[in-house]
């Protein structure tokens, strides 16, 4: 089962403003450029519809020229893990202005280590906060177990 979110499709947003703008290679072909580039008290959040409770994990389609961008993710307010609130995108090259510079990253310790996101049926908000740089956001995929 999986839920894709888009990023421009945000229903909150505090501690900073984003712009959503047409994107090369984004997805529907808009995307959230400028996530945390005013402050790492920045938050944007997103309201999704589980209908199959479940353990999932979830990816980031993300482009940024940054070194490496820390941040967290929140499940209805709260981190799943002490891992959630640490998050590592390494920089993709650009921010997709002249090429496709996006990166589908499955969030995690590793590749070996993804972060698990235990979901019940029903809605729930899912939350980015406290990025140490700046990112452009095209969308979230979660993928789980669903039983």
């Amino acid at each position: 089962m999986a839920l894709r979110i888009e990023a421009e499709d945000f229903k909150f947003e505090s501690g900073g403003t984003v712009e959503v703008i047409k994107k090369i290679a984004a997805s529907g072909g808009r995307a959230v450029k400028g996530f945390g580039e005013e402050s790492s008290a920045h938050t944007l959040g997103w309201k999704i519809h589980v209908s199959t409770a479940g353990e999932y994990v979830c990816s980031l389609r993300y482009c940024t020229a940054s070194n490496q961008v820390t941040l967290a993710v929140l499940v209805d307010g709260a981190a799943p893990s002490e891992d959630a609130c640490h998050i590592e995108l390494p920089s993709t090259g650009g921010w997709s202005s002249q090429r496709d510079d996006w990166k589908d990253l499955q969030l995690g310790t590793g590749e070996r280590h993804p972060l698990k996101f235990p979901l019940t049926t029903g809605d729930h908000e899912i939350r980015l906060t406290n990025p140490n740089g700046a990112l452009n956001l095209d969308a979230l995929i979660f993928t789980g177990s669903g039983s």
